[in-house]
């Protein structure tokens, strides 16, 4: 089955509204929200160095800021797949 296939089964089944519901998309998305409220906390409030944070507070910035560079990651892949997808769609239409 090929990726077009593989998507309008997904989209069919509902498999995306179905993952919302469990428990652990729950509960990753509680962890998300929390570690970017820290990340945000930490470094939107300019009072707050890092001269002046514990080793914890700081190991709690490094794995926000680790999250958030993965989510920015995720999303740029995503918009370039889309990118390519339009791309050869276009080059499909234009051979025909």
């Amino acid at each position: 089955m090929r990726t077009g296939g593989v998507k309008t089964a997904f989209d069919e089944a509902g498999v995306a509204e179905k993952w919302q519901e469990t428990s652990l998309a729950k509960n990753n998305e509680r962890k998300l929200v929390s570690l970017l409220e820290v990340y945000s906390y930490f470094c939107d409030n300019p009072l707050l160095q890092r001269s002046n944070l514990t080793e914890f507070e700081r190991f709690k910035v490094q794995v926000a800021k680790r999250m958030r560079n993965n989510i920015v990651d995720f999303e740029m892949k995503k918009l370039k797949r889309v990118k390519k997808v339009k791309k050869s769609e276009e080059k499909k239409s234009a051979a025909t």
